[in-house]
This record gives C-alpha cells, sequence and structure tokens, in this order.
C-alpha cells in the first residue's frame, strides 16, 4: 500500500490543478483521509484505497502493479481463444513463472479446462457491490504456479447489477485484482466472445490484450470491432496497449490460410503479429475433454509445442 500511496503523490504533484478534498468527495470517502495518507499520518485502507481507485484513474491515474495483465480477446467465437488462454498460462507457469488466470466469461470454459466449474464460491464473489469476497479466497491452484478464478453462469447474473452501477460497474476486476496483482508475474484474463461489460472490465483492469485470429476472412474482417473497443478503453485505461495477435487453428501448406495470414500485418502493420502459429492440433481437443492443458496431456504433441514457444516469444517480448 505504500508503494500506491508514493504513486498517488507523484501523480497528484504532477497534476497540481487537481484537488484532494474533492476528490475524496468524489470517492465517498471520510474527509482528510487521502490528505492524512499522502502526509505520512494516517495508513490508506485497502477498503478506502479501492473507493479512491476508480476516481483517481478516469483523472489519468495509472497504478503498476508488477504483474503483467493479458486480456485475451475476440469478439468472434471459435477462434480458440479460451483454449489460447489455458495453454499459454500453462506454459508460463510451466517456466517457473506465477501465473494467475481469470474466467471473465459466464460460460467458464476456461474453468472446465481443470474441473473447476462448480465450485461453491466463483469470481462473481468477488466482483458484486455488497461484501465482495477477496479474490484470494476465490483463486484455485490447479498445479505448480498456476491458478484460477473460476467462473459459471452465476457471472452473468451480475451483469445486470454492473450495468446499473454507472460510477464503478466497469471497474470491478480491477479493483478486485489491486490487493494481489503484485504476487504473480502474469494474469491472464479470458474474455467472452462479445463486447459488453465483462470485456470492459477486462480491458480497463489490463496493461495488455492479445488477439486470437484464425486465418480464415470472416474472423480477421471481425478483428475491427475488438480494436474499436480497444481503442475506447485506452482512452480511460492509457496504458493498456495491443501485445499482439497470434494465429490459431492453422490448416499448414493451404493456400487461404497462408494468403490471410500474409494480409494481417498489411491491414495493421503497427501491431505485431507472433510468428508462432498455432497449427490445428486434435491434442488440444482431447486435452479440454480430459480437462487438461496440452502440455499435461501430451507434452510431444504438436499444440504442446506451439503453445510452449508462443508464450517464450511472449515472455521475451
Amino acid at each position: 500500500m505504500e508503494t500506491l500511496i508514493k504513486a498517488i503523490a507523484k501523480f497528484i504533484e504532477e497534476n497540481p490543478v487537481l484537488n484532494v478534498s474533492g476528490i475524496e468527495i468524489q470517492a465517498g470517502v471520510p474527509k482528510g483521509t487521502l490528505q492524512k495518507a499522502l502526509g505520512g499520518f494516517q495508513k490508506l485502507s485497502q477498503h478506502n484505497a479501492e473507493k479512491l481507485m476508480p476516481v483517481l484513474t478516469r483523472y489519468g491515474f495509472q497504478f503498476d502493479s508488477g504483474a503483467k495483465i493479458i486480456s485475451i480477446a475476440n469478439n468472434k467465437g471459435g477462434v480458440a481463444k479460451t483454449a489460447s488462454t489455458v495453454n499459454i498460462a500453462a506454459a508460463i507457469a510451466k517456466q517457473g513463472l506465477k501465473t494467475l488466470i481469470i474466467d471473465m466469461d459466464p460460460q467458464g470454459s476456461a474453468s472446465r479446462h481443470f474441473g473447476q466449474y462448480e465450485l461453491e464460491v466463483q469470481l462473481s464473489d468477488s466482483l458484486r457491490e455488497n461484501a465482495p469476497l477477496p479474490i484470494e479466497q476465490i483463486m484455485v491452484e490447479v498445479k505448480e504456479n498456476l491458478w484460477i478464478c473460476p467462473s459459471n453462469l452465476n457471472l452473468e447474473g451480475l451483469l445486470s447489477e454492473m450495468q446499473s452501477d454507472e460510477v464503478e460497474g466497469n471497474m470491478r476486476l480491477k479493483k478486485a485484482l489491486m490487493p494481489i496483482a503484485g504476487k504473480f508475474d502474469y494474469i491472464f484474463i479470458d474474455c467472452p466472445p462479445s463486447l459488453n461489460l465483462f470485456t470492459i472490465n477486462s480491458l480497463i483492469a489490463s496493461n495488455g490484450v492479445l488477439v486470437p485470429v484464425q486465418p480464415e476472412p470472416h474472423s480477421i474482417d471481425g478483428i475491427a470491432n475488438i480494436m474499436k473497443m480497444i481503442n475506447k478503453v485506452a482512452m480511460v485505461n492509457p496504458i493498456l496497449k495491443v501485445d499482439g495477435f497470434f494465429f490459431t487453428l492453422v490448416k499448414t501448406n493451404t493456400k487461404l490460410h497462408e494468403g490471410m495470414m500474409d494480409s494481417l500485418q498489411d491491414i495493421y502493420p503497427n501491431i505485431k503479429v507472433y510468428q508462432t502459429r498455432i497449427r490445428h492440433n486434435i491434442s488440444i481437443s482431447e486435452a479440454s475433454y480430459e480437462e487438461k492443458d496440452v502440455l499435461a496431456y501430451d507434452s510431444s504433441s504438436a499444440g504442446a509445442k506451439d503453445y510452449t514457444n508462443l508464450s517464450k516469444e511472449l515472455i521475451n517480448g
């Protein structure tokens, strides 16, 4: 929390037009809470920090948690988004880096990958308005260095409540991650295949986005929609950037796929296209059925090799 206070103090110092008392009023915290914390006279509680963050963020404040928080997003279904989230995370965890998966899709597909769909507590319990559970109480360790915050259809039931919260509805995931983000090297958020408030929450909580793309005309044409949303969210989350596109379900030696992959870089010349291509491989689907990541299911498969190579490319930038 001391690191957060120092970051806030620096931000206010660099923006002298900001009124600390006004920020306190907007956040609904007791008078003098932020002023005393900045002066070192009083510690800032986690509760008050969570109330202050949405207001400070609207003024342009960004706090580097230390973790690389990546949304894996594409509003087009059927592009292996969830399989990629699970397997990239597993590959990175296997390299000794502490990794967390956030299942932000009410379908709970990432959770099903690890048999964690029907748990008593879910991510929705950390995102609710009244008495949310600390996200540490939701996390489940599924293998060495890899945890997941599972979801199911309970998350869908939270959507209307979040939509009615005009002030903080789109900040709930960011607030929930604040206390634990510094404990991980990577946090991957599996977004739903839609451009709803769950995706907005994910992007606001992130500092990077990976976009999986199937090398088919309809898939590439649909990228424009998610790119528009990313650009809009970046206006309130300036540290958000597109880390790159990567191809999935690739059928090698087909003219259509080769042509589509070549064209993407021409359409988005300033965005990285990862060299590693995830080939169409039955082991990826079989692993999901067996509630495993593909590295655990068959480490010698093309899917395991491709996701391992992609994870290394991601880590190395």
